[in-house]
């Protein structure tokens, strides 16, 4: 199984090291105003608490969920503990930044490099998915591909008229 710390580089190493460290230094800057606003608005006891009480909510259904399918080995230590800090830290912004913490939190999540790796791989399918449709569309359809044969042609007939006129 693959590590789930490793950064996705998305379709064709696409992600940068200098996009890559930028989102980190955003992100941890996000962390740390969350964390002061959590601990503003709940102290360091209802941090605490939020945290454990979250991470120890997502172990026991990422167990759950996990064990219904059958799937043995995944990180659940790790998943619960970072997903209680995201909560965490959202919650901080939010409440330091009512209106302007929500779109900071978005932006963070939507540059992250696994969305921006994923966002990369579906953009290539999808360009290739075209190509494909237009591919078969043109082969499918005769009179398509008679019309765009008598445009290239008489394009080309237009271009050597034109160069004959200039000599």
């Amino acid at each position: 199984m693959a590590s789930s710390r490793r950064f996705d580089r998305g379709a064709r190493g696409t992600t940068t090291r200098a996009a890559r460290s930028a989102w980190q230094v955003l992100a941890g800057a996000l962390a740390a105003v969350g964390v002061i606003g959590s601990t503003e608005q709940y102290g360091v006891v209802g941090l605490a608490l939020i945290y454990a009480g979250s991470a120890a909510f997502g172990m026991i259904m990422m167990c759950a969920g996990h064990a219904d399918v059958g799937l043995r080995g995944v990180p659940v230590v790790r998943v619960g503990l970072g997903a209680a800090a995201v909560l965490v830290v959202m919650l901080g912004t939010i409440s330091l930044f009512p209106i302007l913490g929500w779109f900071a939190v978005a932006a963070v999540a939507v540059t992250s490099p696994p969305a921006t790796g994923w966002l990369a791989r579906r953009r290539g399918r999808d360009q290739q998915r075209a190509r494909t449709f237009v591919a078969e569309a043109l082969t499918s359809d005769q009179t398509l591909v008679d019309r765009s044969f008598e445009r290239i042609v008489a394009g080309l007939q237009m271009d050597e008229s034109s160069e004959n006129d200039g000599a």
